[in-house]
């Protein structure tokens, strides 16, 4: 079960490797990714690469694994702590960035920046051992990050039915 999402403003500084045609997003702790959507649809290549850590995600790792446990799933993300946070780098636009890390093989963070204009929605599943379930995410408002954190190690999470809707500052930020 997922403790809670965490909503920050601000960029991957891991570079893009190999592109690979895909409709969804399948990452490994340790792995990173950039889609770009055109038209409202998600390009088809995904461009991979190693994920590396920022000091903004380091500082959200560190928050979230002192936080106790919810057990039921989120339906608001819970901002980061004002102030106690290193300052977010800058989100590339016209580019969906996204990392997955492992946190002392305790609990895993996923990373996604939105570099649009819009918000963005997707589904996420997670597996663990033989065990893959659907699992609740929160939607990244335009031109934003958004941290997802699980207390426990995943072996993979994939992403997928990627869509861009409206929003505007003000509307909710709900999650599902």
């Amino acid at each position: 079960m997922k403790a809670f999402a965490l909503l920050f403003g601000a960029a991957i500084a891991a570079a893009p490797a190999a592109a690979q045609p895909s409709d969804s997003v399948r990452l490994i702790p340790g792995d990173a990714a950039v889609v770009h959507i055109d038209a409202g649809v998600v390009a088809a290549d995904v461009q991979r690469g190693g994920a590396r850590w920022t000091p903004l995600d380091l500082a959200a790792a560190r928050h979230m694994a002192g936080q106790a446990p919810i057990d039921v799933p989120a339906t608001t993300p819970q901002p980061l702590p004002n102030g106690q946070m290193p300052p977010p780098p800058p989100i590339a636009p016209g580019e969906i960035r996204m990392r997955l890390h492992d946190v002392a093989g305790q609990h895993t963070l996923l990373v996604i920046e939105n570099g649009y204009d819009q918000a963005l929605i997707f589904h996420a599943r997670m597996t663990r051992g033989a065990r893959s379930q659907a699992t609740d995410v929160c939607l990244v408002v335009p031109n934003n990050r958004s941290f997802e954190h699980w207390p426990e190690p995943l072996d993979a999470l994939e992403l997928s039915q990627l869509v861009q809707v409206s929003w505007r500052p003000g509307d909710p930020v709900p999650c599902r």
